[in-house]
């Protein structure tokens, strides 16, 4: 049950990733992506994690692989996020060249 929940996590975040990618490469917005421009998902991911990581330690050390799945589903999240913002901010919307 956890690995099922582990790939299908894994699959939505890489599914969001390709849309930005999608859209970085080939100049052309679709749905997803702008429903990504909608919401802020930097500060998702703050409050999000604010919330895993008071969650650690409240669980008591007698649920240890809990406390590790937990840590382990905070940094996979915080790392997929800050891939898709990079993506976001360095293909999308790139800084203007000085002349």
């Amino acid at each position: 049950m956890l690995a099922m929940g582990l790939l299908s996590e894994f699959l939505v975040f890489s599914y969001l990733a390709a849309n930005k990618l999608e859209t970085a490469v080939e100049r052309k917005t679709n749905k997803v992506n702008e429903l990504l421009e909608k919401i802020p998902i930097v500060l998702l991911a703050i409050m999000m994690s604010s919330v895993g990581l008071i969650l650690l330690f409240l669980i008591s050390d007698y649920h240890l692989f809990t406390k590790y799945i937990l840590l382990f589903q905070i940094v996979i999240f915080d790392l997929w996020v800050f891939f898709i913002e990079t993506i976001k901010t360095h293909l999308i919307n790139t800084l203007p060249e000085h002349i």
